[in-house]
């Protein structure tokens, strides 16, 4: 059952199209600090009993441990360190701050995670952007002749349509020439 701060959420309100708005205004009185505060409170408050999203230890300087009773990860100093304890995203231009217990969770949907190009051309491109990459700028895509217009019926790689106008000069011209003459008779 969620505890005495649940009412601050209003779920009768339409959350997502009052979000900037409530962001503003809590902007306006609370500093960056009190409202990360706020946060906790209200995730400890929703997550009262289960301790799924925080700690169980009420100061959060903790010893987390599992269920088999071994400890979590240790940090540098080899302290085992809070599952819960907020880390940033490591992808770069990625804002997200989270919970060290979610990392892979976000690793695998961030947006901004590099990844090797699925169709193998060796460049490495983020996770949002890969269908631009290989519909418009992968060198191993599929491409037209730039000469289809006139006739010309290859499709080669991207990379190697240079090589292709280099290599088929000749019928190029005989298309080019071709159509010029279909104009003429008309």
């Amino acid at each position: 059952k969620p505890g005495p701060l649940m009412h601050l959420l209003n779920p009768d309100v339409n959350l997502v199209s009052a979000m900037p708005g409530r962001r503003k205004v809590v902007a306006r009185y609370l500093n960056e600090q009190e409202r990360l505060n706020l946060a906790r409170l209200l995730v400890k408050d929703v997550d009262r009993y289960s301790y799924k999203m925080h700690c169980r230890n009420g100061s959060c300087a903790c010893v987390m441990r599992e269920a088999n009773g071994s400890s979590h990860d240790e940090d540098e100093d080899n302290q085992p360190s809070c599952e819960f304890r907020l880390i940033p995203c490591p992808n770069t231009n990625c804002n997200a701050t989270f919970s060290y217990k979610h990392r892979t969770q976000h690793d695998d949907e961030c947006g901004f995670k590099l990844l090797p190009c699925p169709s193998g051309c060796g460049a490495t491109v983020p996770r949002n952007e890969v269908h631009i990459h290989v519909r418009d700028r992968c060198s191993l895509r599929q491409a037209e002749c730039p000469l289809s217009i006139v006739g010309c019926t290859a499709i080669v790689q991207a990379q190697d349509v240079a090589c292709h106008l280099n290599n088929h000069a000749d019928k190029h011209l005989m298309l080019v020439a071709s159509r010029m003459m279909e104009y003429q008779s008309f």
